[in-house]
């Protein structure tokens, strides 16, 4: 896509992609150590961010599910600002310390 002055312009990206990301980064595949652009770069607080907005019930969901990791919850919860305060709660009902 261009703008009228036939610069390129980034398509959106897919809420899908941001799913997929974030579930890699939940279940540990996806983590600072194995790929430290994806946290330096803030891709993975684009994806958080686009979900907060556009699907908020499912990113709140992958908090209460402990099938992912917590430290993977945990990574993911770094990147909120809207649904914090709920995730929060959720992620203390498992580990009732976390950011005391």
């Amino acid at each position: 896509m261009t703008d009228s002055n036939d610069q390129s312009v980034p398509e959106q990206v897919p809420l899908e992609q941001d799913r997929a990301l974030v579930l890699d980064v939940l279940a540990g595949a996806i983590t600072p150590e194995s790929h430290p652009w994806v946290f330096d770069e803030d891709v993975l607080l684009f994806s958080v961010r686009r979900l907060e907005r556009d699907d908020a019930g499912w990113l709140l969901a992958r908090f209460a599910d402990r099938v992912f990791p917590f430290d993977g919850r945990a990574a993911v919860f770094a990147q909120t600002r809207d649904v914090r305060d709920r995730a929060l709660l959720m992620l203390r009902e498992e580990l009732p310390e976390f950011l005391r």
